[in-house]
Order: structure tokens, then sequence, then C-alpha cells
């Protein structure tokens, strides 16, 4: 009848005596006769199967009668046997919690069980097993538990203000309800369509592995995974992890490692397509006594694979974007410095995390002529392709008003007026790119200009809403140059108002953007001290561009951190020998 019993002596049965001899027939065999419970009856420590009532018929076909219950359902697993070796030997009923068994109806579907193994006899050599078809209830909850995972996945995706964060939603949903560990991998554009050694782009790991830590990163095969021609296929996979699988699996000894100490069981990769072209990949990993992945989880989870598919998409039109725009923002600014007689500097130039678009940073300094040096630091509002085509207008209004020697307060205003008509509802006279532009999330730009006198050891700065320039003294103190802070670029407000500073040898000048001292977890006004302090530990005479790097390390901004992208200038006045 589907039990989980296996019987471990020999195939054959010592000769059965008639259970019924030893009950009242004419109360007992009708009442099993009729059950709709699933009802049989086994003798001695073999679990021979003496009785089969017509619901155990119905549902797992009529078995061979006198046989142990291994041989008549060879599909048990072995050890299953336990609940009835415990009553036959305690004498007492054992009751099971409903559980699937291995056995399956006739039609191949999976059935649950709930069931009471009572002994009969003193001492007992006969069991009644009376079983609770419960698979289809099981069935109903499982496709109602699915229809609202399915719901609370459909509005959290929807509601997601970007692909990146639409597909964590989709991990995060299937976590821990359909696995213990989900990740999504975007297969690039022009790459085969293998899993390892790409990086997940969104990662949810159940807390009860929290104290494993992280997967470890996917390191190198020596050749392609075992799954990649059934993913090229549109196929989904299921694979058992045991010994003989994991070494497959993992993709180094850290990952094996982890694997074990998780106790991982089974995985399932589901191939995310658009338009018929593999794009990404969707990883469940199920762990401990969570049961293994089968056939039958396919169709749901097919389903919600396919719901990744447009989030798949917008990913990789984002890189496409995000790639263009980088290649844009730094052709548009200068790989160094130029060199200026009396003046030594570095300059950097951060993006931000690989999530992000790069945004309309930008620095310069130009040689004037008669010891005049422009110096200049601007922060486009926006991100992308339109914020790094505004970043080079506005960039090459400033160097054209340096080299005409506007004043700071007209190089300002020039870059305003400029702004005023690339971001204005544009016409056809404007062309391609201000239509670009306007059609983005781009309304202002904020800058610092300055002229930086050698002969007269003067500082001229105006500002447009940006950050104050940091001046370190040839004897180590640092203080904030802090012109009246006019309104933003492109507004067409204007208020520039330009201040004098004086400077002499030694005197060391940061210029920066707001990705350098501000993030979601930094107050402006602490990471300008956090700036300052680090910029006084420096060596007055230390190479600048080890200064530079000394700045992003203590405002911890190297490449592919933080939360925006960043310029920065350091000048320093040369002593004249």
């Amino acid at each position: 009848m589907g039990i989980e019993v296996a019987d471990e002596g020999p195939d054959s049965a010592d000769p059965v005596p008639d259970v019924f001899s030893l009950l009242p027939a004419p109360v007992w065999r009708p009442a099993w006769d009729d059950s709709p419970a699933l009802v049989a009856v086994t003798h001695g420590p073999e679990h021979a199967l003496l009785y089969q009532n017509p619901a155990s018929c119905r549902v797992f076909g009529a078995r061979q009668l006198g046989v142990p219950m291994r041989v008549a359902f060879p599909e048990m697993r072995e050890g299953a046997n336990e609940p009835l070796d415990r009553a036959l030997t305690t004498g007492s009923t054992v009751t099971t919690p409903a559980h699937p068994v291995s056995v399956r109806d006739l039609r191949g579907d999976e059935v649950v069980l709930s069931y009471v193994v009572t002994p009969i006899g003193d001492p007992p050599g006969h069991l009644v097993i009376t079983a609770m078809d419960i698979s289809a209830q099981v069935r109903a909850e499982t496709r109602a538990a699915q229809t609202t995972l399915v719901a609370d996945l459909t509005d959290r995706m929807t509601a997601a203000t970007d692909a990146g964060s639409a597909l964590a939603a989709l991990t995060d949903c299937l976590v821990p309800a359909m696995g213990d560990v989900a990740a999504v991998y975007v297969v690039p554009e022009g790459q085969p369509p293998d899993v390892v050694p790409l990086p997940p782009e969104v990662i949810t790991v159940a807390e009860s592995l929290a104290a494993l830590g992280p997967p470890p990163p996917p390191g190198e095969r020596s050749g392609p995974s075992p799954w990649q021609e059934e993913l090229r296929a549109g196929r989904p996979v299921i694979i058992g992890i045991d010994e003989s699988t994991l070494p497959s699996l993992a993709s180094g000894p850290q990952s094996e490692a982890w694997l074990v100490a998780a106790k991982a069981n089974s995985l399932v990769l589901l191939p995310l397509a658009v338009a018929g072209s593999l794009t990404g990949v969707l990883l469940l990993l199920a762990v401990g006594d969570r049961p293994p992945y089968r056939d039958e989880d396919l169709p749901f989870l097919e389903d919600v694979a396919a719901r990744a598919g447009a989030a798949i998409a917008q990913v990789r039109t984002a890189r496409r974007q995000r790639d263009a725009a980088s290649e844009l923002q730094q052709a548009l600014l200068p790989s160094a410095p130029a060199r200026v007689p009396g003046l030594t500097a570095a300059a950097r130039y951060v993006a931000g995390a690989p999530d992000l678009q790069v945004g309309g940073d930008w620095w310069d300094l130009q040689d004037l002529g008669d010891g005049l040096v422009g110096l200049g630091i601007g922060d486009v509002s926006g991100r992308g392709i339109p914020a790094a085509a505004v970043m080079g207008q506005a960039r090459a209004v400033m160097r054209a008003g340096g080299y005409a020697h506007l004043p700071p307060v007209e190089v300002l205003r020039l870059i305003d007026g400029q702004l005023v008509e690339m971001l204005a509802v544009p016409d056809a006279s404007l062309g391609e790119l201000a239509r670009t532009v306007q059609a983005a999330p781009v309304r202002f730009a904020t800058a610092s200009y300055a002229v930086l006198d050698l002969p007269g050891r003067r500082l001229r700065v105006a500002n447009a809403g940006h950050l104050p320039i940091l001046l370190r003294s040839a004897a180590g103190d640092v203080r904030r140059i802090q012109a009246p802070p006019g309104a933003p670029l492109g507004v067409g407000v204007g208020g520039f108002v330009e201040i004098t500073e004086d400077v002499g040898p030694d005197d060391t000048l940061v210029l920066f953007t707001d990705g350098l001292v501000e993030s979601r977890v930094l107050d402006i006004d602490d990471g300008l001290a956090m700036l300052a302090d680090a910029f006084a530990a420096c060596g007055v005479h230390d190479d600048l561009d080890v200064v530079a790097d000394a700045l992003l390390d203590a405002m911890e901004r190297r490449q592919g951190h933080g939360e925006d992208d960043l310029a920065l200038v350091v000048v320093r006045i040369d002593r004249v020998a």
C-alpha cells in the first residue's frame, strides 16, 4: 500500500497463518474492505503482506500477497521499515507524521501518507497498517502556496525601481520558500551561456546558513561546466548532490567545502531566455532536511523563471548603456593632469560600484600662460550617457572660458548659459544630443572654478553650488576655501561671487566632488571633516599620487566601491629653487 517499509531479512517469509483466524472476521474484514483509508496487514519480522484493502489497491494496484513488503513494493527505499519494526518489538502503536512515500500511485503521481501501525497478538505477530492518503490536500495546499508566492513575487518585482532590484526581489521571495540559496546569473552578450566562472548578479542566502558566510566566488574550470549543453538547449537541470557529483559541481575546494558544510542535497538550474536566446540562469539550492528537487517542481519553477526574463533583458541593456557611458566619460576626461611649470599635480576619476551607471563628474587643469593655471571641478546631476554628454559640454565651455582669460565668475556664467540652453525643451535646431539630454534626468550641475596666479601667489575662486576647496599650508594646517555658493549651473539664476586667497610655496590644494565625502551612511559635514583629517595626515612633501591614493583609501573610495563616482585633483605649488 506504499507504506515506507523494507524487509532486512531473507526474501521469503515463514509459513503465514491466516490473520483473520485471530480476529473477529465478521466485524473487521468488512470494515477494512469498505474503509476509505488504505489498510494492509503484515506478518512476522519480515513483514510479509497478508492483506491489502480495495482502497489501497485503487491507489497502488493489487500487490502480491504472502511476500515481504519490499518484494510486494519494490519501489520502497531501503531501511524504511523502522516504524514497523518498532511496533512489532515494543507491542505499542506507532503513528507517523504525514510525508511523501517513494511508491507512486497508478498515475505516477507522488503520494503523501500519514499512517498508524497497530500490533496484533500477545506477543504481537501481525501488524495492521492504516494510512490516510492526503496527497490531494497537500497538492491543493502547495498550489495555493505557489499562487501566493507568485503573486508576492510579481508585486515585488513590478514595484522595483530598476532591473537589479527586481532580480533581488525574485531571489528574496524564493528563499526560504523554494530553496536555501537563490541566485541569478546574467550571461554577458557574446559569451558562452555558462554559469561558472561568472559571479551572480544577485544572490540570497537563507539565514540558517549565515554562520557559513556567503558561498565562495566561482573559480576557473579546466573545461565547460556539466550543465552547459543542457542550458544552451533551454532545458532545466536538476542535480542531486552527493560524493559522486560534488567534485563536478563545485568550482574549487572552497566551494566544495561550503556545500558539504551546508549539507547541500540538490540544485536546480533554470535557463532564462529572451526571444529564444539564453540570457541568464536561475539557480536554487536545497540543503539539510529540505526535500531534494524533483521533476514535479519544474513547471512551477519554470513559470517563476520566465518572470525574470524581462528583468534580465533590462540588466543587459543597462550594462550596454553603462559601458557606453563609461567609455564616453573616459574619452572626455584627460588621462593625467597637464604639466605646468611651478606646479605638481595628480588627479583621479573613480567610478562607483559596478552595478551603478557612471555620473557626470569632471576635473580640469589647464596652463593659461604667464604663470596662470585654471583649476576646475564639477558634477552633473543624473547618470549614464546624458550625464556624460552634459559633462563634456560643461568641461569644454570651462576650458574655453579659461583660455579666453575670463574671470572665474564669468566662466561659471558662460557654463550656466550653455546648460540652460541644453536642458531646455529641445527643438529641431538643438540637435539629437540636446534631445537625448533633455529626455534624461539631468537637471543641473555644480562646479567650482579657480585661477591660480603662481607669480602673484593668489587664488581666485568662484562657486556654483559646489563643495569647498581644501588648502593645506606648508606648515601642515588644513583650511577650507569656500566662495559664497551661487546657484547650480543650468538653472539660469547665477549669483556667483569671486573671492581671493593668498597661497605660498608648498601649499597644496584638493578639489573634489561629493562622491568622495558623502554616502547613505556618511553625512557630508562628517565626510569633509574626515577628508581634512586624512589630508593633514599626509606629508607636506609626499608624492601627490601617493596623497591622492591615501585620500581615496581614507574615505574607502577605491575603484568599484561607493554609491557614486567622484573626481579629485591635488595640486602643490612648487618651491622655486
